[in-house]
């Protein structure tokens, strides 16, 4: 019985999402259970918002007044549009409106 359900939930999936959707959840679909989890979800998440979580650490050591520092700062090329192939009218069912501000982006943010 479980096998045949999970088969119809597979060919359900394929129906809804195609098969690059199904592809592309099944990715974050660890458990293969075709239900998203708040921990299978966080990496889909972290990459559309573009915050990433923060590990928790702490340090019991003061930092030395005297030691060098180094300091790294990321720049980038901002997303052009006209690369993206995905789809003429978006990437991913989402406008190119809706991206436009990433056409400005050049650094990176600073937690």
């Amino acid at each position: 019985y479980q096998d045949c359900e999970r088969a119809k939930q597979q060919k359900d999936a394929l129906k809804s999402l195609g098969s690059e959707g199904l592809f592309l959840f099944s990715s974050f679909d660890t458990n293969n259970d075709l239900c998203l989890s708040p921990e299978e979800f966080k990496p889909l998440a972290e990459k559309l918002t573009g915050i990433a979580s923060v590990p928790d650490f702490e340090s019991s050591e003061e930092p030395d007044p005297n030691s060098e520092m180094l300091t790294i700062e990321a720049r980038f090329q901002p997303l052009l549009l006209e690369t993206m192939t995905k789809s003429k009218d978006g990437f991913l069912g989402v406008s190119h409106s809706a991206l436009s501000g990433l056409g400005n982006w050049k650094s990176a943010e600073i937690p």
